[in-house]
């Protein structure tokens, strides 16, 4: 059996319904420079950092030669506008937070987002004071499904990877948080088809709502 000492949440699709906001942005932005990405092709880099994301694009269509600084400025800051304007939680996702606390687990944030769109969320959901560390991808060499920044979360709680269970919704985010050597419940995003993207997960939730004591207490009696 593993004690968790604390959790480190993905941040896009598990605190915050943003994945349908940085599509709007990724579509706008791209169709701007002159490449029509659909929702699929979003949600191919689903849980990238957005200037690996933006280099992908670039890679397999190419554009009309915007520098990529600029196109990765566009969609950051689109994001952030829509978080503003609309952003809501996640069902489960306030409540989740909460419990975790109340069971005096030590909180962070892994998020594969720039830091203005973090401290745009974290503004915008009022969970400014809720989280000990938020660790960004941009700060790291890789961002996921390379484990950087989960370890990082690690390092910065205090713990052991084995001992925070990170939460995720995205394939990407649970292949980095593994690598890590992470337990992981996985929450799927909606648009994620192929269940055998979470195989690896030490569990999978329909909804975060279903977060309880019995679901933690179970990761913890799977020794992660």
């Amino acid at each position: 059996m593993t004690r968790l000492e604390a959790v480190a949440f993905d941040m896009d699709g598990v605190l915050i319904d943003s994945e349908p906001l940085w599509q709007e942005s990724l579509i706008e932005s791209f169709g701007k420079v002159g490449l029509a990405l659909t929702v699929e092709d979003c949600r191919r880099t689903m849980g990238y950092r957005v200037d690996e994301a933006v280099e992908h694009w670039q890679q397999a269509r190419g554009w009309d030669g915007t520098p990529i600084d600029e196109v990765i400025g566009s969609i950051v800051d689109g994001v952030v506008a829509r978080i503003a304007n609309c952003g809501v939680a996640m069902p489960g996702a306030l409540d989740a937070v909460a419990r975790c606390a109340a069971r005096g687990l030590r909180l962070g944030i892994a998020t594969s987002s720039w830091p203005v769109v973090a401290r745009s969320v974290l503004e915008r959901l009022e969970l400014t004071d809720a989280f000990a560390v938020v660790c960004s991808a941009a700060d790291e060499a890789r961002g996921k499904p390379a484990p950087d920044v989960y370890l990082t979360t690690c390092r910065r709680l205090d713990a052991p990877p084995g001992a925070v269970l990170a939460i995720e919704d995205s394939p990407h985010g649970v292949e980095a948080a593994l690598a890590a050597g992470m337990p992981v419940v996985a929450v799927p995003d909606r648009g994620v088809t192929d269940s055998s993207a979470f195989a690896g997960a030490t569990l999978v939730l329909t909804s975060l709502t279903l977060l309880d004591d019995e679901v933690l207490d179970r990761v913890e009696g799977l020794g992660g």
